[in-house]
């Protein structure tokens, strides 16, 4: 749960960041950024619980 929670928190303040500056200001980039890493994590325990058998656990 801790995952989904923050990728939609650090996604709902990216596409304020658009709204307020546009896709190309830094600012925007580094929340990008900071997504993608969020949700590389998520991918990849994701792939370790099913590894494991543990599909059911809830991140």
């Amino acid at each position: 749960m801790k995952y989904s929670r923050e990728i939609e928190i650090v996604r709902s303040h990216m596409v304020q960041l658009v709204d307020q500056y546009g896709f190309m200001h830094p600012e925007v980039q580094q929340c990008s950024s900071q997504l993608d890493i969020l949700l590389l994590q998520f991918y990849q325990l994701d792939k370790q619980l099913k590894l494991k058998g543990l599909e059911e656990y809830t991140y």
